[in-house]
Parts: structure tokens; sequence; C-alpha cells
């Protein structure tokens, strides 16, 4: 089963991890039976237009582009190809990821696969049994199937493109030379990539999921069929990679496709040569080839291709390696060069914002108990989360808001006020310290204030911009999960410190990522069963628990 797409508009992004990429020959068309090869060979820039030469409006066509635009963004942006059927495509040099932080004038040069991890990390417990089983929002009817145990490439674009039209077995994600089995260093870096994808895809109804999905639920026969997603291969296969010398590709706005046009443009790739075995890599680099298949281009700056954050803060569809805090982006930084409204785009290409677990107001605001805890999530920068607590003696009370464990996008904003009395309100947004390139402390809050008996307080949550400067970004990106307790006496912890157990073996998951029951389903999110089904499965890796 192999469900991808291609379509007008069709751009492949490449992530070269080197410069000196060379463009593979096409070998056959990318588009059987529906397409006319107007080139000799993939081409760009000036060589391009003159290749084409009659043909410049049929290129501008399949791009749905006018033959002016075409010209100017082949003129104007080095990184632009088109294939020899005229479709465009995007193969580009990226960072190679490295021992962060990097000065600037050592952020494009490449480094070794020895230097490719970070400094400090966030950890959580691993439930090794129920790595293949992780779904961030069971029941949903779209899905992002995150595959790390190799898959057959057959009738697809990558076969006709890269390897002269013929079938081979793409193998998975291994730290080893043991392509049969994963070892419980693998699976924890399965687990960790899952939980730090999900959470970028939190505020959409989309599932993440390790769990071989069935059959149908990625392809998408027709208009009216509204079960479809996508596949994102994490391998260190050497078809693709050899040629490309890339961390990743992916078709780009391929998500919503369909039939033929969905199917022969999967998977998207991610490869492990490109980045080594960190998960934070390696799931940055997930939701950028993903982002790519729901129709988002690169985020660049005047100096750069790809921009690489500031102070802690980068756009998912820049570099992510180097900063703690990446976050879907409409371009509010200085010297952005693209000002596309990520969210927007996404939920055309089929990803609809979940629904809000409350109907943000004082009236449906969640009764809080003492020693209760209530998950949420933060899904759009407009959105605000109630909740109301009545102590019933006078003393100091604290109420802890946590964000997600590893690579949390939310910075959360806490606000406490009597009810109807908002202008006596307390807001609590603890400064950001950036401990390294995965850890960030400040985004959670920890908020201790004394309450006075059988009055009832108003708690609200939402996201709030980055407090160490205006430039880096606003509330837009600023959404994901979190939970919330309240519990008598002062904050055991300081404001700025994240404080969430790490035992991944509850039915929950809290630490990793809260999402509230969605009626009517009675699932617990991102259940871990204590049991997996052994897949087998041709020519892969399958689930050995070792």
């Amino acid at each position: 089963m192999l469900p991808q797409k291609l379509r007008l508009g069709l751009a492949i992004f490449l992530i070269a991890v080197i410069t000196g990429y060379h463009l593979p020959m096409v070998q056959a068309d990318p588009q059987p039976g529906s397409c006319l090869t107007i080139l000799e060979k993939p081409s760009s820039g000036q060589e391009a237009i003159t290749l084409l030469g009659s043909n410049l409006s049929i290129a501008a066509e399949q791009n749905s582009l006018e033959s002016y635009q075409l010209t100017q963004l082949l003129l104007n942006n080095p990184t632009f190809h088109l294939d020899m059927c005229g479709k465009g495509f995007y193969a580009e040099s990226m960072i190679v990821p490295q021992m962060s932080p990097l000065p600037i004038e050592n952020f494009y040069l490449p480094g070794s696969l020895s230097t490719k991890t970070t400094i400090k990390t966030n950890t959580v417990n691993t439930n090794y049994s129920s790595v293949f089983k992780l779904h961030s929002n069971p029941g949903s009817k779209k899905t992002i199937y995150l595959d790390f145990d190799g898959e057959k490439i057959e009738n697809t674009a990558w076969n006709k493109n890269f390897n002269g039209g013929a079938t081979w077995i793409a193998s998975g994600f291994s730290q080893d030379s043991d392509f049969t089995t994963f070892s419980n260093s693998e699976l924890e870096v399965i687990q960790s990539v899952w939980q730090r994808v999900a959470e970028d895809f939190s505020s959409f109804d989309v599932d993440v999921t390790t769990q071989l999905p069935t059959l149908g639920a990625l392809e998408r026969t027709s208009a009216a069929d509204d079960m479809y997603g996508t596949r994102a291969l994490i391998s260190n296969d050497t078809v693709i990679f050899n040629a490309c010398k890339c961390s990743g590709l992916a078709y780009v706005g391929v998500f919503d496709s369909i039939g033929n046009l969905h199917d022969i443009n999967q998977p998207a790739w991610i490869f492990t040569q490109g980045l080594g075995d960190n998960p934070k890599f390696i799931a940055e680099a997930i939701t950028h080839e993903v982002g790519h298949t729901l129709g988002l281009s690169h985020d660049g700056s005047k100096a750069v291709l790809y921009f690489p954050g500031i102070n802690g803060w980068a756009p998912i569809m820049g570099v992510g390696f180097y900063q703690p805090v990446t976050q879907w982006s409409k371009g509010e930084y200085v010297d952005a060069t693209n000002v596309e409204d990520d969210l927007s785009i996404i939920a055309s290409h089929g990803l609809s914002i979940r629904n809000d677990e409350d109907d943000n107001s004082e009236k449906t605001a969640r009764i809080m108990r003492e020693n209760q805890g209530f998950g949420g999530v933060i899904t759009t920068s407009g959105d605000i989360d109630y909740f109301s607590f009545t102590p019933s003696v006078s003393t100091d009370f604290t109420f802890a808001a946590n964000v997600a464990t590893l690579s949390p996008d939310l910075d959360i904003n806490l606000t406490i006020y009597p009810v109807g009395k908002v202008a006596s309100k307390t807001v609590f947004n603890p400064p950001l310290v950036i401990s390294s390139t995965d850890i960030v402390d400040g985004l959670s809050v920890n908020a201790s204030m004394k309450l006075i008996a059988g009055t009832t307080y108003i708690i609200t949550i939402d996201g709030a911009p980055l407090s160490i400067t205006s430039s880096a970004y606003t509330a837009y990106g600023s959404i994901g999960t979190y939970k919330i307790s309240v519990y008598k006496g002062k904050a055991v912890v300081a404001s700025n410190t994240i404080a969430a157990p790490t035992d991944a073996g509850t039915t929950s998951l809290p630490d990793k990522l809260v999402l509230p029951v969605q009626t009517p389903k009675n699932t617990a999110p991102l259940e871990l069963p204590d049991t997996v089904k052994v897949q087998p499965r041709i020519g892969s890796k399958f689930l050995t628990v070792i």
C-alpha cells in the first residue's frame, strides 16, 4: 500500500544537507499517461527558460502561474527547478544539524554525523511495548503516519525519477546495522519523535500515529472521500539519498489530492543519513516535510533561504534544529520573505482546526477542584480556555499549567481574577530561560496567590508571544497542548520551570501530550496499550522488542 500524489502546482522540496547537490536525470515521466515531456532534463534559472522555448506557457499552466510569473520565479529563485514535464520543485541546500548553538556565521557549514546531538534535552520514560500503537487523536479521519519500519516503493514518482521506474524496498530507521529488530534505544527515539510531531499538529483534527493504518486510511479515492492522510517515511535508504544527499524530500500540496495523483507522490522522505538519530532533528524534519505536503513553502529572510530563528524561536518551515521553540508562522519576524499564513494553508489542504473543548467564556468555564487535573489545547491565537475554582478555605493556592515536556509549541499566558471582575486580573507569563537547543523554561506557569474562601475565581489560558523579544514571534504560533491543576500551598518549583511527571506508563500520558477526550469518543487520548500486535512486513524491519 503506497498512497502518494502529484498535481498542478506540484513541487518537490529537497532539503539538502550538503552543498553541491546535482539533480538526478529523470528516468521516466513522473505522471504516467498525463505528463507531456517538455524539458530534456530538470532545469532552473535562465537555462530552464531557454530550454522551454515556446513551451513556457505550458509549464506555467502546470504550476498554476502566468508565464511572466514563472519567468520571474525562475530568474529570482535559484532553488526553484522544473522537471521534465514542467512541474516545479525546489532543490535546496539546508543546514546540517550541529552541536548547537553555533555562531551565525557558521550556520551554513556542513557538519559530521558525530556532531548531530544536542547538549541537553528533556527525557521521559518509554513504554516499549506500545511504541507502535501511539495515536495523538484516535478517531480522526485524517492521518499522519510515521513509518519507521521501511516500505515497498512501487509505482510512484520516486521510482520514475530516482530508480529508473524499478520497485525497491526502502529500509526503515535503525541506529545500527540490524534492520530486523528494534532495540530499546531505537524505541525511545521513535516515541520521542512521535511526541514532538504530535505536539506540532495538536491544534489540527489529525491523528499522528506510529501504528500502520488500515487499508484506505491514507488513500483518497474521490472528492467526497474525507478519510485520507500521508506517510512520512523515516529511512536510511540509499536509493534516493545517494542521488540527493539530502535530509528530506516531499511533494508540495499533495496531502488532499485525489486518486492516482495522491498515491504516486507518497511518501514524504526523512533521511537519517542527513540527520543522525537525534529525535529533535528527526521530528523537526518530519513536521517540515509534512508541512510541504500540506502546501507550505520555506520560511526565509532577506539574508538566508531558511531562517534559522532567533532568541530560542524558529519557524517550522525554516530551520528548527537550533532553537527549542519552533512554531507555525506567517512571516512576522524581521526581514521575513514568506508571509504565507501556515495555519490557513494547512486547513485548505484538509486539516481543519480541531473542535474546541469549551466555548471560551466565563459561563461555560470548566469547574476545577483541588488536586484535579485537566488537559486542553490552545488551537489558535484567539482561543482562550476558561476554568473556574472556588476555594473552601482562605489560603495560598498554586495553579500549575504545564506545556508538553518535549518540543512544546505553546507559551502559556495564565490569568486569574474573581468572577465578574476582570479588571482585577493577575496575569502570569514568566520570562523564558534557554537551556539548550531543546529546552527552554518559562513556557509553563506555576502561579501562587492567596484566594478567599467562597469566592469563585476565573482562570484563563491562552497563547502568549515570546517575552524576550518582540521580533521573534507573536501569539500566532503559540498554540498546543497543556495540562492544568490546582493545589493548596505555594508553588514548589520556580514559575519559569517546567514541572511535569515523566511516567510514560500511564494511559493518558499527560506529560507528553494532553488532549481532551472528544465527544462522542470515550477512549483516552494517546492511550498506550500494554500489548502490540507484531506485523511482519516484506523486506522491512518489524517490531521485536529486545
